[in-house]
């Protein structure tokens, strides 16, 4: 659009209406007028592009702003999940223990009663759907 303008008033110009060795303020009413609009075109351009230029920063911060929130929510998921994890862990641990204190009984007393055996059976059940839920949640 400028390189138009530009060649516009070269050939103005050429055409005899341009500077032909007399001062700036001696040009033609005619350049002059296009001179203006050619100014004017190109500052309404610009202010055009500044515009264009502040919309796009605008939308780069509100996407930026986005991801940031996608990234919070995910990291605040994770740490739900962490922590279930840990309580699982934790009651995992409490269950180990307990089945140790059994088997030790189980070896000082060699008797397998009812309750224990129960027990026992319903630890390792419960113990499998921790081992298999946590496996699947990792």
């Amino acid at each position: 659009m400028a390189a138009a303008g530009a060649e516009g008033l070269r050939q103005g110009e050429a055409d005899g209406g341009g500077r032909s060795g007399a001062p700036e303020g001696a040009l033609s009413p005619q350049l002059q007028e296009e001179m203006q609009e050619e100014m004017e075109k190109l500052r309404e351009e610009n202010e055009s592009l500044k515009n264009e230029i502040d919309e796009l920063r605008t939308e780069m911060d509100e996407m930026r702003d986005s991801f940031f929130e996608e990234d919070a929510c995910q990291l605040q998921e994770m740490r739900h999940e962490l922590e279930r994890a840990n309580k699982n862990c934790r009651i995992l641990q409490y269950r180990l223990r307990k089945a140790e204190r059994k088997r030790l009984r189980y070896a000082q007393t060699g008797e397998i009663d009812g309750e224990l055996l129960r027990s026992m059976e319903q630890d390792l059940k419960i113990m499998n759907v921790f081992r298999f839920g946590v496996g699947m949640n990792i």
